[in-house]
C-alpha cells in the first residue's frame, strides 16, 4: 500500500482558508451569539468535504 502526499502551498491554503469562510457564512446560524459556538464541523461539513 502506498500513500501519496501532496504539500500544500501559500495560494492553495488562501483559497482553503476562503471557501471555509464562505461555507460557514451561506450555513451558520445569522444569529451572533449562535454563531459563537459553531464550527463547521457542527454544520456537517468535514476539513476532508472541503
Amino acid at each position: 500500500m502506498s500513500v501519496d502526499l501532496y504539500f500544500i502551498d501559500e495560494e492553495t491554503a488562501i483559497f482553503y482558508s476562503q471557501l471555509k469562510a464562505a461555507v460557514f457564512n451561506q450555513f451558520a446560524p445569522k444569529d451572533k451569539s449562535k454563531r459563537r459556538s459553531k464550527s463547521v464541523g457542527d454544520l456537517g461539513f468535514d476539513d476532508r468535504d472541503l
